[in-house]
């Protein structure tokens, strides 16, 4: 048995794309990021496999985030979001559980942080991502649950 990775012939891949920036929406200090994009892709020709013909190619159909800041004062700011994606269909037809090693499963996770800036040139921040600790896999397996901390001097 042999495993080699090789391009695919001829691809048709398109989509449309949105997004949002916003500033002090709906009350003083919160900030608004969105983003929404479809893709639809199809394997038009591909002589080393003719059985990907049709196909759509690794890539989410549907994805979304959504990401807020409140800003409560000079000192203190608070962020969260949601980032999605949809299952990424595999070429290969033997592929038929995403949600394991090797496959490309969907994901909705929820992230949060919060900030505060000691002074002008000093912040500190903790936050946790995928704060649900759901289980994804990119061919293997996404981060679950993390923490993270942060010090940052910026001149």
């Amino acid at each position: 048995i042999v495993t080699s990775y090789q391009n695919v012939g001829k691809t048709r891949v398109w989509g449309i794309e949105t997004a949002y920036v916003g500033n002090d929406i709906w009350l003083m200090g919160l900030d608004l990021q969105a983003s929404l994009t479809y893709t639809a892709s199809e394997v038009l020709a591909d002589a080393g496999h003719p059985e990907y013909v049709g196909r759509a190619l690794a890539i989410p159909q549907w994805r979304a985030a959504v990401f807020t800041t409140y800003r409560i004062n000079q000192a203190w700011s608070m962020s969260g979001g949601i980032r999605y994606a949809t299952e990424q269909p595999s070429l290969d037809p033997a592929v038929i559980n995403q949600n394991t090693y090797g496959g490309s499963s969907g994901y909705a996770v929820v992230d949060a942080r919060v900030n505060y800036r000691f002074h002008k040139y000093l912040t500190a921040a903790l936050g946790v991502d995928n704060i649900g600790n759901d289980k994804a896999y990119a061919y293997h397996p996404y981060p679950q649950r993390t923490y993270h901390a942060e010090l940052r001097v910026s001149y």
